[in-house]
C-alpha cells in the first residue's frame, strides 16, 4: 500500500520543473520579439508642416480650385500711399511691376471698375473746323458790292477799256490783247506775250479790226460826251 507522502514529493518536482520550463519558453519568445523589433525599420511618422502666419496664408473664404487670388492692396496710414502685393512680393510703384503682372492688374482694374459701376472717362473730342466756314459779313459785303475803278485819263487807256469789254464777246476771248502807251513810241499793242509797236504791226488782221472797232466806239462815245 502506497504512502500519500510518497506521491507528494514527485508532484512537487513535476510542478517545479514545469514552472521552470514555462519561464524559459516565455523568456525565449520575449527575447526573440525584441530582436525582430530592432531589425524592422521604424515606421515613418507623418510630419505636419508648421502652421504659416496668418499674413502668409491666402484668403480661404472661397475655394482656391475655382478662384485665383490676384492682388492685395495696402494703404499706408501716415501718407495714404498705396502698396501692392502680388505673389507675396511688395511693389511700391508700377515701374517695378513685371510687364505680364502689370497687364493682369490693368485687366483686373477694368473689370473691377465695371463691377463698381464706374463709367470710364470718355476721350476728349477733337474740335474739327466746319467744312465750309462762313466768311466774315464785312468781307462778304465788300466782295458783293461793286468797286468803282478809277477811269483811265489817257486816250489809249480809255480805248483799252473799251477793247476789254469787246474782247469778252469776240472770238479772242481766251487771249490777252492790251493797249499801252509809251512817250517815244506811241501806242503799244500786246497780244499774249508779244509786243507790237502800233496797230499796223500786228500780223493778225482780225485783231487789227477788233482794235480799230474799239477806237471807233471810243470816238462815238467821246463825241456824245461833248457839250
Amino acid at each position: 500500500m502506497l504512502n500519500p507522502g510518497d506521491l507528494l514529493l514527485p508532484a512537487l518536482i513535476f510542478t517545479a520543473v514545469g514552472f521552470i520550463i514555462g519561464a524559459v519558453v516565455a523568456y525565449f519568445f520575449l527575447e526573440r520579439g525584441k530582436e525582430r523589433s530592432e531589425e524592422e525599420p521604424a515606421e515613418k511618422v507623418e510630419e505636419k508642416p508648421a502652421p504659416k502666419p496668418a499674413a502668409d496664408e491666402p484668403y480661404t473664404g472661397l475655394p482656391l480650385e475655382r478662384f485665383n487670388p490676384l492682388v492685395r492692396l495696402y494703404r499706408e496710414k501716415s501718407t495714404g500711399k498705396l502698396v501692392t502685393e502680388i505673389d507675396r512680393k511688395i511693389y511700391l510703384s508700377r515701374e517695378t511691376v513685371p510687364v505680364e503682372q502689370l497687364r493682369m492688374l490693368r485687366e483686373a482694374a477694368e473689370s473691377w471698375t465695371n463691377w463698381l459701376g464706374v463709367e470710364p472717362a470718355a476721350p476728349p473730342k477733337e474740335s474739327t473746323p466746319p467744312a465750309n466756314p462762313l466768311p466774315d459779313p464785312a468781307v462778304l459785303a465788300a466782295s458783293i458790292l461793286p468797286v468803282d475803278k478809277p477811269r483811265p485819263t489817257s486816250i489809249v487807256g480809255q480805248i483799252d477799256e473799251i477793247l476789254q469789254e469787246m474782247l469778252v464777246e469776240s472770238p479772242f476771248a481766251e487771249r490777252t490783247i492790251r493797249l499801252t502807251e509809251e512817250a517815244n513810241l506811241g501806242v503799244i499793242v500786246w497780244v499774249d506775250r508779244e509786243r507790237f509797236n502800233g496797230i499796223e504791226a500786228v500780223p493778225d488782221e482780225e485783231i487789227q479790226n477788233l482794235i480799230r472797232a474799239a477806237v471807233k466806239r471810243w470816238e462815238k462815245i467821246s463825241h456824245t460826251l461833248k457839250p
